[in-house]
This record gives structure tokens, C-alpha cells and sequence, in this order.
């Protein structure tokens, strides 16, 4: 929906885009982080971008999506798009897991100020890597529930 709402994309791509999402079939089985070349990712258009799987975006949210029947210059009087931007808009997110690491180390400078609780702060980081190496939740309940 970010892509539908930016003003930065002309409407005849937003048409192609929901011409896609309405009629381009994603993978059956699309994997969770896809690996692309930097050519790939050059010749990728916007358009490109959206599958049948998308529906699934706007499923979810429940955002309706009978504005995709009509031109793409009309979308901002619709009630339907309206609604579904203003959820869109609502959404927090974050980008990735270094920005998530950069805002907790910049929350841990602020409490550990002297250089040697900032020492022991990286060190108990290291010691919780090294006993939980595949960082997930269910080895770190299993291993406390016991």
C-alpha cells in the first residue's frame, strides 16, 4: 500500500502495479529472504514488484480493495483507499536488525557510563551469544524452563 499512496509514483506505474497484483502469480513457495544480484535489482521496476500474493497485505489489515477498479488519479476521493492509507500510515516499522542495534546500544550509552560497566555490558551480550548461538526464543525457554 506504501507504494499505492506516495505521491512519488506516477499513477499509470500504481495502475501497473495493481494490474500485477491482480494478475501476476507469486511463488507457490516464495522464501523469506530472497537472494538477488545488484543487475536484478537494477532492472526490477516498481511494477515488478507486486504479485497475487500482495491481496494477502491488504487481507490481513483489511483494507478493501475496490479502488483497484478504478483509475489510479481517482484513488485519493475513494473511501476505500482512504481508509486503507490512513492504516498504512498508522503502522510502525523498523527497518532492520542493525537499526534495532544501533538504538539499543545508543539506550545502553545513555544508562553505562563509565568504561567499565560499558566493558561488562559487551561482555554479558558475548556470553548470551555464545549460550544461545541460534538466537531463538524457544532455545532460551527451553533452557530456563528446566
Amino acid at each position: 500500500m506504501g507504494l499505492l499512496c506516495t505521491m512519488r509514483v506516477s499513477d499509470a506505474v500504481r495502475g501497473k502495479l495493481v494490474e500485477s497484483i491482480q494478475n501476476k502469480a507469486g511463488l507457490d513457495d516464495p522464501m523469506k529472504k530472497r537472494q538477488i544480484s545488484f543487475d536484478e535489482v537494477l532492472e526490477t521496476k516498481i511494477e515488478d514488484l507486486g504479485t497475487t500474493h500482495t491481496l494477502n497485505f491488504f487481507k490481513t489489515l483489511g483494507i478493501d480493495t475496490d479502488f483497484f477498479c478504478e483509475a489510479a488519479e481517482m484513488w485519493s476521493s475513494n473511501d476505500s483507499y482512504k481508509r486503507g492509507k490512513e492504516v498504512v500510515d498508522g503502522l510502525k516499522v523498523v527497518n532492520d536488525h542493525a537499526e534495532r542495534a544501533v538504538k539499543l546500544i545508543q539506550d545502553d550509552n545513555k544508562v553505562v557510563r563509565s568504561g567499565q560497566h560499558f566493558q561488562d555490558l559487551l561482555l554479558s551480550v558475548n556470553d548470551h551469544r555464545e549460550s544461545f548461538p541460534d538466537r531463538k526464543k524457544s532455545s532460551i525457554v527451553e533452557r530456563y524452563s528446566v
